[in-house]
């Protein structure tokens, strides 16, 4: 049967009785791979193209040149690629000569999933790497449905060893990324009537069938295996093609390696001596007042989604929260804080990094130094432009219900690279204090007390790509939430003392009654 003629599904994992979806034998790709009939396609804007690369890549779409190097290369090597972004058009090239003499540990978990796309925008997010061919391939009411069958991956073992320097040689200087998990199963690509395989889409990931009418454009492995898979709890031979992958930026490995802790981003040397700390008047919980702090050092910026990454795949770190905005694992935000991460996370991070969470008192020093200024630019309110990613104009079209500061555009509505405002240094040349997430630090919250030695919450500091309001952005202003909880919002950066003395503020500062801290 030709890959042009129509072939009836029933979508339970499985076809029709007297269908088939397999490839005609001999016949060549590029014949298979023709529009449906009468399809004109539709248009691929860039803008349906802004959208995140997601942590779990699907593969749909691939080169199968490149999906059957892929597989090859990872039956026995660790394998490096290079991840090309150019609008709508993303591809994976796999690096036969750039790869790591290792192998990867099978995992069986077995898995299902089904979309169907009918626009330009929601067809990259279903298939980034295929969206161009398939767009044009697509009528206006038609729509594109993926269905992938998971027996489980292949993945970079946890006690694995991975330096950057281990990725030099042969074509390694075009490799950008390295292949951590390669989930591995079977795959199919259908083009047909857009209500049909909507609801055929649903009926799948609810476990049950329905019978449709729908053109193949691309098969990759074999169904029974996958039945197979189920049945003996094993990856089996045909149900082991490539669907999809989890990359990590090559930037994010340390030249030492990932097991021991690691040598981070540089840190500022924030010295000893008075500053005044908490606000001039009207703050309840943070009255002012000068004080002496020993000589510490901080973070230059604030940790990354790339630094926290390898923390978590060697086990010293669990993942971070996943959602909107959430940035850990995803491509393209290596270079930005993490986020979505609770206190004990972000204190595990630092403690594997060989550092310690800053005292409040310590962070507040760092963020408006000896001057005692009410914003690390200063007292001008609103920011001049560059000054901190804060709750604009572009964060507010994101999220209409936002209040933002009027007139204000800092290029970004989410998260932005922790080196991205140059305006943002702090007197003495710390970066991103305020803006882009707030930062846990080691003491518990009271309103009437600095370093408290018990609570039920942590004190966060600074400001978000949240925040509009000009109290929010003050380097004073105290922010409490339990130990547990986790925001898009929250982020972490590491101190380090030059003595022995222990995370945590050193005396407790008595301050009058005051309420409860701003949320």
């Amino acid at each position: 049967m030709s890959l042009r003629a129509v072939s009836c599904l029933l979508l339970f994992f499985g076809l029709q009785p007297g269908c088939s979806l397999l490839k005609p034998k001999g016949q060549p790709q590029e014949e298979q791979r023709k529009s449906p009939s009468g399809g004109g396609g539709i248009e691929l804007r860039d803008d349906d193209c802004k959208a995140d690369l997601p942590a779990l890549l699907p593969l749909y779409g691939m080169d199968p040149v490149d999906r059957d190097l892929l597989y090859e290369i990872s039956r026995t090597r660790v394998v490096a690629v290079r991840l090309v972004v150019d609008a709508c058009h993303v591809r994976i090239k796999p690096l036969d000569r750039c790869s790591l003499d290792a192998a990867y540990r099978p995992i069986v978990a077995t898995s299902h999933h089904a979309s169907a796309a009918s626009d330009g925008r929601a067809l990259f997010r279903q298939s980034p790497l295929g969206a161009p061919a398939f767009a044009a391939r697509l009528d206006d009411e038609q729509a594109v449905l993926v269905r992938a069958r998971e027996s489980g991956r292949l993945s970079v073992p946890a006690d694995a060893s991975i330096r950057r320097g281990d990725f030099a040689d042969g074509d390694c200087a075009r490799a950008t990324h390295v292949v951590r998990a390669l989930h591995v199963g079977f795959m199919s690509v259908d083009v047909g009537p857009r209500e049909a395989l909507s609801n055929a889409a649903s009926s799948f990931r609810q476990g049950g069938s329905i019978r449709i009418d729908a053109t193949n454009l691309e098969l990759d492995g074999k169904w029974d295996a996958c039945d197979q898979s189920e049945s003996r709890k094993a990856i089996a031979p045909g149900c082991d093609r490539p669907v999809a992958v989890e990359l990590a930026a090559l930037e994010s490995f340390t030249d030492e390696a990932a097991t021991s802790k690691m040598a981070t981003q540089r840190m500022i040397t924030i010295p000893g001596g008075v500053f005044f700390r908490g606000a001039k008047s009207g703050v309840a919980d943070a009255p002012g007042r000068k004080l002496d702090v020993p000589t510490f050092q901080i973070d230059r910026f604030e940790t990354t989604a790339g630094e926290y990454g390898a923390c978590v795949r060697v086990g010293a770190c669990t993942a971070a929260g996943s959602g909107a905005h959430c940035t850990g694992g995803v491509l393209g935000k290596e270079k930005h804080p993490i986020n979505c991460i609770n206190w004990l996370q972000a204190n595990a991070y630092c403690q594997f990094a060989g550092k310690r969470l800053p005292s409040e008192t310590e962070w507040e020093k760092a963020a408006r130094g000896a001057d005692g200024r009410t914003h690390p630019w200063g007292e001008t309110w609103p920011p001049p432009r560059g000054s901190a990613n804060l709750g604009d104009v572009r964060a507010h079209d994101l999220h209409p219900h936002w209040r933002f500061i009027e007139g204000y555009d800092d290029g970004h509505a989410g998260t932005s690279p922790v080196d991205a405002f140059d305006k943002a240094i702090t007197p003495y040349g710390v970066s991103g204090t305020i803006g882009n997430v707030l930062e846990w630090t080691a003491d518990f919250y009271d309103p009437k007390v600095y370093g408290a030695t018990s609570g039920a919450t942590r004190v966060l500091r600074g400001a978000s790509f949240g925040d509009s309001e000009k109290e929010h952005a003050a380097t004073y202003r105290r922010v409490a939430y339990r130990p547990a909880e986790w925001s898009m919002h929250f982020g972490v950066r590491c101190a380090r003392t030059g003595d022995s003395t222990q995370p945590g503020s050193r005396a407790a500062d008595e301050l009058p009654p005051g309420e409860s801290p701003t949320r």
